[in-house]
C-alpha cells in the first residue's frame, strides 16, 4: 500500500529541472544549496512507522521540498490536516525589497525585517 502511494508522487517534480534526469529516480539522496530529498527506502520506512491514517494530522518541520508531506497527504486524504514548515535564509539586501526599509549611504536596504522567512 505504501509503495503504491509513493508511485503516485513524481519525485522529479520536487527538484530543479536540470537535476531531474540524472538524480530524480535513483534510490539516493539529492542535495542542493537549499534542500535535500531523501532516499526512497528511508522515506518508505518513515511512512511505515508513522502509520498515517485517513483524517489524522501531520506536521513536518523541516519539510524541505515537500515530497514527504505530499506523500503523507495521500494517507490523510481530504479530511486530514497536513502542514509542512521550512526555514530559508533570505537576503533582504536586493532589488526585490526596495521600499522595505531605509537605504544607507552605500545603497544597502536597512529594515526591521527578520532575515529569516518561514515558508
Amino acid at each position: 500500500m505504501i509503495q503504491l502511494k509513493m508511485r503516485l508522487v513524481d519525485r522529479g517534480k520536487f527538484m530543479p529541472e536540470n537535476d531531474v534526469e540524472e538524480n530524480a529516480y535513483k534510490d539516493s539522496a539529492w542535495k542542493s544549496d537549499l534542500d535535500c530529498l531523501g532516499f526512497y527506502i528511508f522515506l518508505l520506512r518513515v511512512l511505515e512507522h508513522l502509520d498515517l491514517q485517513k483524517g489524522q494530522s501531520f506536521l513536518n518541520i523541516g519539510s524541505g521540498t515537500g515530497y514527504l508531506s505530499t506523500m503523507a497527504g495521500f494517507f490523510l486524504e481530504e479530511n486530514g490536516i497536513n502542514h509542512g514548515v521550512e526555514l530559508y535564509m533570505v537576503n533582504h539586501n536586493n532589488d526585490n525589497n526596495k521600499g522595505a526599509g531605509d537605504t544607507d549611504d552605500d545603497g544597502n536596504t536597512t529594515s526591521n525585517l527578520n532575515p529569516l522567512i518561514w515558508i
